[in-house]
Order: structure tokens, then C-alpha cells, then sequence
């Protein structure tokens, strides 16, 4: 089979993507699409398709830059519908963006995934094809009225065929997807597609409203089958993604929230579980995305992310051996609580006899745009300094204390007086003077993405 990859190649430094270009074609039934490469600064507008990848063992075939290439029925679909309706524009779809059988392409475009569904100028959500009840869901979210004062009823709000249709639309596969939560979150606009039919998002969140609004007025206790569909309707994982939405701030949460949060949503891949909330986490950067790791480095990887933001105290402990748990069971990785202590570097009695203090100057990040992460030890070699650009004088302070065996307190007092206004706007984190061996100070690149 021809490579169709090979007329498009990325210039991965130079942060390029593809975008796929839908062709029209008299033959009904055959799909024809351009693949180009672009910096994504500097990109025609597009459309990025979220959508569930079907069965993998169901594919049709397109002609992709004039090779035959297989693609899942779910997603041959989306493509037939589209030409059909002569939206012939610009897309990301995932599946043919992005050459999946280039492990380091795919950990560079995946990286990439969170700036590519927030610069996308819509979100398409392909829910899949018709079934009996889609069509009169899709027409009744298309169509209805905002709630008024004198309709405070669910027989008045929808039918109970209405009712049930919406139902089944919002519990379909789609929903259930872990990578969804990043994809519609970080989206301008979202349309929602089922078979030929659309509808926009606000429509769809425009009735989810109505129906929490009945039941803060009190009406949640009337027994009937219109109150069952929407209890249904509102315990439905769609639901789950549609307050997510509306709930969002400019604030991101840290990752280790999301994997909480988000633990039950289905991947294909179970390290997309984690890779997948890489673009809505305000704290990834020192997790890089590699899919030529295991699930258990994964883990190992997150245990060490995790000890970086934890509290240093016997309650953090507990809590960071809770948190290790979860991460365990969420990669299916088989993992005793010695194993999760013994990759934290932590035994019962280091965590009260060698703690971790921390000074913080209000507003200061010696790390610069990298996360602080104190991963002390108790060898001899040194202490390593990441993203710090003015370490020397610093470094001075601590040699000199750790000769004159100055307290903690007053270690900080001197650094807290050394440092310069400037610098007392951001925030310095250093280890106790019983961990400090300051031999060599290494400076070390921040991280950047994956070639």
C-alpha cells in the first residue's frame, strides 16, 4: 500500500499538523480526501471532528492522496455525510492527521492536541448513524422552545417518545470516551451531528438547563414516566461532559484531579486514560507524552509527578498512597502499596525523621515555566536547580549557612533579604538544610516537546 503520509511529511519543530481536505465526487459512494501539512500558526480554518472510533475490527476504505486507506465505518460515515452535504472545508480527524504507526509523530501531534481543538474554528461531535429514536431526539433539541413561567411541567417541556429518544442520544458510546472531555471542553463552538441531522451545542445545553430548572422548583418528586427519563437523562454521561462545560474557568485543574474526576470514561488504549487530559491539565508539562512507554513506567512517572505537589506531612502521605492506588487500578497495572511507596522513594520512617520544608515568597517561580518538583534523596552527590537563571548567589546562601549551621529560620531570612524585588514576585521552593548537599549545581533545559 502506497504511504499517503509521504507527500505531507511534518516539520515537527516546527509545530506542523495536517488537515485533511474533503473532496466532492460524482460516485455516491466513494470518498476522496487531500491530506497537507501546515504550521499550525499558520493554517487555513477547520473543523476538528470528536468522535468515537468504532469497532476496530469494521473499516471501509478512502482514497487518501491517492492511496487506498482504511478507515473505521463510524468515521467513513461522518465523511459521507459531510460530502453529501458539501461541506467540503478543512478538517483534524485524529485517525488520518496523524500517522499512527509513527510512534514519534504521534507523541508530538498528540501533544499538540489540546492547541489544536482550542485554535479549531468549530468542533464537530459525531455521534454516529440513525437509529429509530435519533432522528426525533435531533429534531426535538433542533426545535424546541426555551421553558417559559407557565410551562413548568415535563409533560409540557416533551412527549414521552421525545423524552425516551433524548435519552437514548444521551447515553450512546460517544460520551463514555475519555478523550471527549478534552476535545468539547477546549472547543469555541461545537456542532453535534447524528446521521444527516445537526444541532448545536447551545441547543443541547439550552434543555439540559430547563430540565435541572424543574427540579430546583421542587418538582422532582412527581412519580411519571416523563420524570424518570429525566432523571435518566440527567445521571447520563453526556450530562457529565455538558456541566463540565458549563462550569469551566480560565483556572485548569491539575492532572491528578482530572484522572479522578474523569477515571471511568473508556480508552482504546489504556494509557490515553492519562495522555488524553495531557491538554486541560495546568501542571503536564513534566509529563511528556511517549507511547513507547508501558503502563507501569506510566505509573511510575505519575507516582513521581505526584510526590512533586503533594503535602510533606503524615496526612499527604496517606493521601498520596490513595492516589497512587487510583492511578494503579486506572492503567490496570497490579500494583502492591510497598511497590507505590518504594517508587516514591518513601519508608515509614523517613517521612517524620527527613522532611521537606518549603519557603515561599509570594508571586516567585524559580522554575520558571517548569513545575517545582523537590525529588530529595539522601545521597551526597548534589542538588540539582531546574529553570533557575540567577542560581549563584542562592547557591552562596546555602553553602554558607550549611558551614555556619544556621537554622531553618534564619536560612530563610537571609534568602528571603538576598533576593531582589523582582524576584520576591514569584516563588522559591528549596529543601531543608538537613537535605541540602550543594556540591554541584547542575542547570538543565526546560523540557520541550517530544521530537
Amino acid at each position: 500500500m502506497e504511504d499517503p503520509y509521504a507527500t505531507a511529511r511534518l516539520d515537527l519543530g516546527n509545530r506542523e499538523f495536517r488537515l485533511l481536505q474533503l473532496q466532492s465526487s460524482s460516485d455516491r459512494g466513494k470518498i476522496t480526501c487531500i491530506l497537507r501539512s501546515y504550521p499550525l500558526n499558520d493554517c487555513p480554518p477547520y473543523i476538528a471532528l470528536s468522535y468515537s472510533w468504532g469497532p476496530t475490527q469494521s473499516y471501509r476504505e478512502i482514497d487518501l492522496n491517492n492511496a487506498r486507506f482504511p478507515v473505521g465505518r463510524n468515521l467513513w460515515w461522518f465523511l459521507l455525510h459531510m460530502r453529501l452535504q458539501e461541506r467540503h472545508g478543512y478538517y483534524w480527524i485524529d485517525a488520518l492527521c496523524i500517522n499512527q504507526s509513527d510512534v514519534a509523530e504521534q507523541n508530538h501531534q498528540v501533544q499538540m492536541m489540546g492547541s489544536i481543538y482550542s485554535k479549531a474554528q468549530s468542533v464537530a461531535i459525531w455521534l454516529g448513524e440513525v437509529d429509530s429514536s435519533s432522528n426525533v431526539a435531533m429534531q426535538f433539541i433542533a426545535e424546541r422552545k426555551p421553558l417559559d413561567s407557565g410551562s413548568i411541567s415535563f409533560g409540557k417541556i416533551w412527549t414521552l417518545e421525545q423524552a425516551e429518544s433524548v435519552l437514548r442520544l444521551c447515553q450512546r458510546n460517544y460520551w463514555r470516551r475519555i478523550w471527549i472531555v478534552q476535545e468539547v471542553m477546549l472547543a469555541k463552538n461545537a456542532t453535534i451531528f447524528c446521521g444527516s441531522m445537526l444541532v448545536s451545542w447551545s441547543k443541547f445545553e439550552g434543555l439540559i438547563d430547563d430540565l435541572r430548572r424543574i427540579f430546583d422548583m421542587g418538582l422532582a418528586h412527581t412519580r411519571s414516566a416523563y420524570l424518570r427519563c429525566a432523571c435518566e437523562v440527567l445521571a447520563s454521561p453526556a450530562i457529565v461532559i455538558a456541566k463540565a462545560i458549563s462550569t469551566r474557568s480560565e483556572r485548569k485543574q491539575s492532572l491528578l484531579t482530572l484522572l479522578e474526576v474523569y477515571r471511568d470514561h473508556e480508552a482504546t488504549d489504556i494509557r490515553d486514560k492519562v495522555y488524553a487530559l495531557h491538554g486541560l491539565a495546568e501542571d503536564s508539562q513534566d509529563l511528556p507524552i511517549d507511547y513507547g512507554t508501558s503502563p507501569r513506567d506510566l505509573l511510575t512517572a505519575l507516582l513521581r509527578h505526584a510526590k512533586c505537589r503533594a503535602s510533606q506531612s503524615e496526612k499527604g502521605r496517606k493521601e498520596l498512597l490513595r492516589l497512587g492506588r487510583m492511578m494503579a487500578e486506572t492503567l490496570g497495572v497490579d500494583c502492591s502499596d510497598d511497590e507505590i511507596e518504594s517508587h516514591l522513594h518513601y519508608t515509614s520512617s523517613s517521612f517524620s525523621t527527613d522532611p521537606v520544608s518549603s519557603v515561599t515568597l509570594e508571586g516567585f517561580s524559580a522554575s520558571a515555566p517548569n513545575s517545582f518538583c523537590a525529588d530529595l534523596q539522601t545521597s551526597d552527590e548534589g542538588l540539582e536547580v531546574r529553570g533557575e537563571e540567577n542560581q549563584t548567589h542562592i547557591m552562596e546562601l546555602v553553602r554558607r549557612s550549611k558551614a555556619r549551621g544556621n537554622s531553618s529560620r534564619k536560612y530563610r531570612k537571609k534568602l528571603n533579604k538576598r533576593l531582589s524585588d523582582q524576584d520576591r514576585r514569584r516563588t522559591l521552593s528549596v529543601a531543608s538544610d538537613s537535605m541540602l548537599h550543594p556540591r554541584r549545581v547542575q542547570q538543565e533545559p526546560s523540557r520541550s516537546n517530544p521530537p
